[in-house]
């Protein structure tokens, strides 16, 4: 599997129809460039500031150790009352498997209800407070299962907060004891943040990352096939219809994800299946082709490596047209391709593409991440 780089695309994708010389290369390759990290970078950040501006009915817990103070914090209503977003986000690639992401100087505005036990003392009310200059650094580690699916670890992750101050507002007899202590508490909050912050984030990344690239890991034709009108036909329709039906690429990754300094390159396995047989069929299969023999003289019959030339003259441009009108794929209803290039190559197709994030897809996963997130 080979690359070209011509001008410079969002991604690459590579996809094999060779019988390979040795077993376990993959049939599939996709690379992400930095052009298309910064891509889903600018739109996720914007998705990322909605979701926090908006952020209510939330609630969390976490001990609190003061001097004075030994005790259990239940917030409850956790709200945002107002959110400055990151003044800059940046995304690099790290190798060999690692992306680094950051934002900094973010200014939130946040209030909730709360109730504190420490030995005898039960004390609720409200608070409210300000983080100010906050800055996030973490580092994503990628990695392929034993099952060909996708691991995403935070192994690194940094909270900076220039400065913050919390009200609070006690309630009950104990009230006025427990708001002498409040310089101590917002000490103890200060300290508490950062940690409690970048671990909500690792759980956040590492627990639903993993769903995103499943839908890589396996495409069914059928259904997508049903909604792309690619020809008029009514013979060629039916002949389509009956092919894919049952028909899916099992794409499970074959080794760890690839990173360098100017992509992330995922490798898959790239075998076709019918749902009904578990039988492999590698994507560069040899398939039982049945071709009218005057048509196309002293070709092999059962070899598809000897269909390069019906390949040039006619699958790569008829390819070519249905990318322009939306091929199906994997994450066809998140991403619309712009000016894909495909090339043909001895053994296997390039295609290059400049891609544009449906900002409503998108919207509606991350809004249904943070309804089931747990604080």
């Amino acid at each position: 599997m080979r690359f070209f780089r011509g001008r410079s695309p969002t991604t690459f994708t590579g996809i094999g129809f060779q019988t390979m010389a040795y077993s376990g290369n993959p049939g599939v390759k996709i690379r992400l460039t930095k052009k298309g990290i910064n891509h889903l970078k600018t739109v996720g950040v914007k998705l990322l500031n909605e979701q926090i501006a908006g952020l209510k009915g939330h609630q969390t817990s976490f001990p609190l150790h003061q001097p004075a103070f030994e005790g259990f914090v239940q917030l409850n209503d956790f709200r945002v009352l107002q959110f400055h977003p990151a003044q800059v986000s940046v995304v690099n690639f790290l190798p060999p498997h690692e992306i680094v992401f950051g934002l900094e100087n973010m200014d939130i505005w946040v209030a909730s209800n709360f109730f504190a036990t420490g030995g005898p003392i039960q004390v609720s009310g409200s608070a409210d407070g300000s983080l100010i200059g906050m800055t996030v650094a973490l580092t994503a580690q990628f990695a392929s299962t034993i099952d060909g699916q996708m691991t995403v670890q935070v192994p690194n992750c940094s909270t900076i907060i220039g400065k913050s101050h919390f009200n609070i507002n006690p309630q009950g007899p104990m009230g006025p004891l427990v708001k002498t202590l409040e310089g101590l508490i917002n000490d103890g909050i200060r300290r508490k943040i950062p940690g409690l912050f970048c671990k909500k984030l690792k759980k956040l990344i590492e627990d639903n990352s993993p769903r995103l690239f499943a839908r890589l890991t396996r495409t069914a034709f059928e259904e997508h096939f049903k909604s792309h009108n690619l020809t008029d036909n009514t013979v060629v329709k039916r002949f389509i219809n009956d092919f894919v039906h049952g028909l899916y690429i099992d794409n499970r990754n074959i080794a760890h994800p690839s990173v360098t300094y100017d992509y992330f390159e995922m490798q898959m396995r790239g075998e076709i299946r019918y749902a009904e047989n578990d039988n492999p069929t590698p994507f560069y299969p040899r398939l039982a082709v049945h071709l009218h023999r005057s048509a196309l003289p002293d070709m092999d019959p059962d070899s598809i490596e000897q269909l390069t030339p019906l390949a040039k003259t006619f699958i790569g441009p008829q390819l070519n047209d249905a990318l322009k009108k939306g091929i199906p794929f994997p994450l066809t209803d998140s991403i619309t391709f712009v000016d894909p290039a495909l090339k043909q190559h001895e053994g296997f197709i390039e295609l290059s593409t400049d891609f544009i994030i449906n900002e409503n897809a998108l919207r509606a996963k991350i809004k249904q991440t943070f309804a089931g997130l747990e604080f």
